[in-house]
């Protein structure tokens, strides 16, 4: 939604994203500027699901532990 301009204004309704472990992250029912958009996985600690959205596709996203508890 940040990427197409709308912020945390747009509906959230509007989209529906596939965060399954046991699929790739993907857009299952997209806005309509979609277009150019690829999602990536980001481990984001037991019971928790996220993904990272980036114009290339092959984006290589890594995660760093700082000692504080909270990822960065």
């Amino acid at each position: 939604m940040k990427g197409v301009g709308l912020g945390l204004t747009g509906r959230l309704g509007d989209f529906d994203v596939c965060v399954r472990p046991d699929q790739p992250a993907r857009l299952l029912r997209p806005l309509a500027q979609h277009n150019g958009w690829f999602l990536h996985r980001v481990d984001a600690g037991s019971g928790y699901a996220a993904v990272l959205a980036t114009t290339s596709q092959n984006t290589r996203v890594s995660m760093f532990d700082d000692g504080s508890g909270m990822a960065e």
